[in-house]
């Protein structure tokens, strides 16, 4: 679907509006306000950055990737090893950061989505830890993957 931004193309998954940047058209304008963007990120205030641990999928983030972003990387708990090998600096710096997390593959949330069931234990513990790492003042000392290793 065509949005009314010159250079955009707009799209809907549930309530969030996404826009998706033309290849063919360079310019596109600036957004104040929060909204989902499959493409570059340039004009966008942006706090994380979703991609999968795939090659195409990590070269386009490693371009649009802005330092202080978060990147969540769905469908893998670490990288294959020929995507770790290929990770540029920008990617390095966010990994030396603690500034990537991974929300494990999960059958069920990928064919159901997102329902009244409880989400899986992985899902929820990476996207506390996405929450910690963009508001540490929400979350409390008894975070679980403080925890791991150790007993209570």
């Amino acid at each position: 679907m065509d949005s009314r931004v010159p250079g955009w193309r707009a799209g809907r998954r549930g309530q969030i509006q996404v826009l998706r940047r033309r290849t063919h058209e360079a310019e596109a304008p600036k957004f104040s306000n929060d909204l989902v963007v499959d493409g570059r990120m340039d004009s966008l205030k942006s706090r994380v950055l979703v991609c999968r641990a795939t090659l195409p999928s990590v070269r386009r983030a490693d371009t649009d990737l802005p330092d202080g972003v978060v990147l969540a990387v769905v469908g893998c708990s670490r990288w294959p090893k020929v995507v770790a090998a290929s990770l540029g600096p920008t990617f390095q710096r966010a990994m030396s950061d603690g500034r990537i997390v991974f929300f494990p593959h999960d059958r069920d949330l990928e064919l159901n989505g997102v329902d009244a069931e409880p989400l899986p234990s992985s899902a929820r513990a990476a996207g506390r830890h996405v929450i910690e790492l963009l508001w540490p003042d929400l979350v409390g000392p008894s975070a679980p993957h403080r925890w791991k290793g150790r007993r209570r």
